[in-house]
């Protein structure tokens, strides 16, 4: 819920916020990868981490990963 949430603040905010919120997204998905087992990933939640991610890459912005 907090990837999709995230996710969705980002694609509803204003293009001057997008690229932070987006990166806050590919954030989220990282710390919700951390604590579960391969097999639990969520379809939704790699599908809003690919498209956070090709946000930034099309506006060359260097996702950074924590």
């Amino acid at each position: 819920m907090i990837v999709k949430s995230s996710y969705m603040l980002a694609l509803n905010s204003i293009e001057s916020k997008q690229p932070e919120r987006f990166q806050d997204t590919v954030d989220e998905y990282y710390s919700f990868i951390a604590g579960i087992s391969r097999k639990q990933f969520s379809k939704d939640a790699v599908r809003m981490y690919e498209n956070a991610s090709q946000y930034l890459k099309t506006r060359n912005i260097d996702v950074i990963k924590e």
